[in-house]
């Protein structure tokens, strides 16, 4: 059968002063599949609730109007990192950065547990960089809110979701040679 899709992407990067900028960006993605008899076998291992039509005599699923799955609809990032200048060799900074993710379909076939929405992560990052002798050290941190997120699933025979990583924080020396 047939798909579309249509949508937009915007971003964006101010220099607030000569120390602090912020970057901005957010997609906007209207997808469908367009194919009013395409069956889709669904719940490999009979373990979800399936929330398209199903056909009575094979037990698949109609998907047509699904959107194409991992599809988000919506995201939305925006960072922002204010530096502090350390003489003229060097400047400390801190760096934070926010990722959205709209509603998405992790199957062709929709489901009332493979379907999320509003799903973000946090990160976080402090550091010194030193010019001269080509070095940089950090603090960081990424889901630093420990958000649990289904970000794929497996259909085969035990439909598995598959999550993101867990709050992780540590310290990250740089040191470049040439």
């Amino acid at each position: 059968g047939e798909g579309v899709g249509t949508g937009f992407e915007l971003d964006s990067e101010i220099r607030v002063n000569e120390n602090f900028l912020v970057t901005a960006g957010f997609s906007y993605n209207k997808t469908e599949l367009q194919d009013k008899d395409l069956l889709i076998s669904v719940c490999g291992s009979g373990q979800c609730t399936p929330t398209d039509p199903i056909d009575s005599e094979t037990g698949g699923a109609y998907v047509d109007g699904n959107p194409f799955p991992n599809a988000p609809e919506t995201i939305f990032t925006a960072t922002g990192r204010y530096a502090i200048p350390m003489g003229d060799s060097g400047e400390m900074y801190v760096y934070g950065d926010y990722a959205y993710q709209g509603k998405t379909n992790l199957f062709i076939y929709e489901t009332k547990e493979y379907v999320t929405d509003g799903q973000f992560e946090l990160g976080l990052r402090v550091g010194y960089v030193n010019y001269d002798m080509d070095f940089e050290v950090a603090v960081f941190g990424r889901n630093i809110t420990d958000e649990d997120n289904l970000k794929a699933g497996i259909d085969f025979n035990n439909n598995t979701g598959v999550v993101n990583e867990p709050a992780v924080w540590g310290i990250e020396f740089k040191k470049n040679f040439y």
